[in-house]
């Protein structure tokens, strides 16, 4: 009897995860020493790395060592060596471009909490640097400058974003066709994500779909291959294997089988699922592979997407963290003589009476007063399950139920994730 191989008992399999590797810049003239580097990891808790060995590293490298991390499971090799040069387009901060040397950290992430390993591990090497300037991570490609780690990653009062684990690529050409695609999902154990042939126009929709996508992927195991997966309420996507798509890409679209690289690279290679609409039956030259009805559903705001439960803890969170900017901007824009009203919004998660453990219904208000941590507002839209409260109806909402706000005003619209610009904003036009 044929034993199926891995692929096919799980096509989306990924063989081996990606190593992850951090780069961070070293503030200082003279190299890092690696007790001083060993001992700043270890930060309050006192809870030093164990160096399990030294590692051979390449000509410039000043020492490299095997070691074991607090609370991280896998071994990591961490290394000095001479920074390379960084350009402004690589990095915007002249102080930071100047760092003459590096601290290099590898590893390979829990496949069961890459997100909450990942963030471990940024902290330990943020730690290990002090007034470390800026970090790398090499599997996206994304600069983390410190000031963006100490609200992101290395904050104390928000879970970490999914998000921060991989970065969306975006490569188009003159007729608008564009191709997107995902570099950080396969040291997590899951398929890279693309998109392929996408109208310039829905290209941000797209990045939202996939970033989406890839956060519930970190929690639930990708759908085989042409079976529909549920995006939003009645709308759906499939996923395909890249070798099955990229062979029948026009000539110059991007994405196409000479984007590849040669059959001994790895680059846009490997595991890799392409998103798909669900009626792509039976390829052929002139089929459309991008999942057109989505991207315009998504993008005419008609449907919101499932997002993964990290990804809503982390959005919760922010809202209620921002709750004192949401409520100073309400105090400077709501009726504002001369000025359009602005509308303020909250979403709010209720639960039906007597039944405090059941899943909460999050639903939005409109604010018509603060007082302190909570607010008053009118309830927007009819209830799925809540009963107890009816659209129009005036209710207080407290401040820890809030799971997202939204502030739309002549000078744009803002969300949590914007407050410190909503602020700036606000503050030039009324200072």
């Amino acid at each position: 009897m044929k034993v199926p191989a891995e692929n096919e008992l799980d096509p989306w399999a990924v063989p081996e995860p990606e190593p992850t590797t951090l780069i961070a810049l070293w503030p200082h003239q003279r190299p890092p020493m690696l007790g001083e580097v060993l001992a700043a990891g270890g930060g309050s808790s006192h809870r030093m790395a164990e160096v399990v060995e030294e590692v051979q590293g390449g000509a410039e490298v000043i020492w490299c060592r095997e070691v074991r991390i607090p609370d991280h499971g896998q071994p990591a090799v961490i290394w000095s060596e001479p920074a390379r040069p960084l350009g402004p387009e690589e990095l915007d901060d002249s102080g930071a471009r100047q760092c003459r040397w590096i601290v290099g950290a590898e590893t390979v992430l829990d496949q069961e909490d890459p997100l909450g390993d990942f963030a471990r591990m940024i902290r330990w090497l943020a730690g290990s640097v002090a007034d470390l300037p800026a970090l790398l991570d090499a599997n996206s490609g994304r600069w983390h400058p410190r000031d963006a780690l100490q609200k992101g990653l290395l904050a104390d009062d928000l879970p970490p974003l999914p998000e921060a684990l991989w970065i969306v690529h975006a490569v188009g050409n003159a007729d608008g066709a564009t191709w997107l695609h995902t570099h950080g999902l396969a040291r997590c154990g899951r398929p890279e994500l693309e998109m392929l042939e996408v109208p310039q126009r829905y290209a941000t929709t797209a990045c939202e779909l996939l970033s989406a996508i890839a956060g519930r992927l970190l929690e639930e195991p990708a759908p085989p291959p042409g079976e529909p997966y549920e995006i939003g309420r009645d709308l759906a996507v499939t996923f395909r294997r890249w070798q099955e798509v990229a062979p029948l890409i026009g000539a110059g679209v991007p994405g196409g089988m000479a984007d590849r690289g040669p059959e001994d690279h790895t680059a846009h290679r490997g595991v890799r699922a392409v998103v798909c609409p669900t009626s792509t039956q039976g390829v052929g030259q002139d089929t459309r592979f991008w999942p057109q009805d989505a991207l315009e559903t998504v993008a005419d705001g008609g449907i919101p997407l499932y997002l993964s439960t990290q990804a809503t803890e982390h959005a919760a969170a922010q809202a209620r963290v921002t709750w004192p900017r949401l409520q100073e901007a309400f105090g400077s824009l709501a009726g504002a003589a001369g000025e359009p009203r602005a509308q303020f919004l909250i979403k709010a998660g209720h639960v039906l009476p007597g039944e405090p453990d059941a899943p909460r219904e999050h639903i939005w208000f409109e604010v018509k007063r603060f007082e302190g941590d909570r607010a008053r507002g009118l309830l927007l839209n009819t209830p799925v399950v809540i009963g107890s409260i009816k659209r129009g109806e005036s209710v207080w909402i407290d401040r820890e139920t809030v799971s997202d706000w939204s502030v739309r005003t002549p000078l744009g619209v803002f969300g949590p994730a914007e407050a410190e610009a909503m602020s700036r904003t606000i503050y030039k036009a009324h200072p």
